[in-house]
């Protein structure tokens, strides 16, 4: 999955996530717009970030002598 840069004029100008109340619904859609390719992908490029990366915490946090040999070492500085 790959996406064009996004532009300035595709984001929720309006929007602001700090004062929003979090069970309002989806501000794209009440918005009546649908959000940039490139956004979903930096999204989802996190998630799968952050999902590759859970099962390095979860050893170190069931063991914290665990043995960091196949950790990347820019997440083993951080465990």
């Amino acid at each position: 999955m790959s996406a064009a840069p996004i532009r300035r004029s595709q984001l929720l100008d309006q929007y602001n996530p700090w004062t929003a109340n979090s069970n309002e619904a989806d501000p794209w859609r009440e918005a009546g717009r649908s959000k940039p390719l490139g956004l979903l992908y930096a999204e989802e490029s996190c998630r799968r970030t952050l999902v590759g990366e859970r099962r390095y915490y979860d050893r170190v946090e069931a063991d914290p002598s665990a043995e960091l040999d196949d950790v990347p070492a820019f997440l083993a500085h951080r465990l």
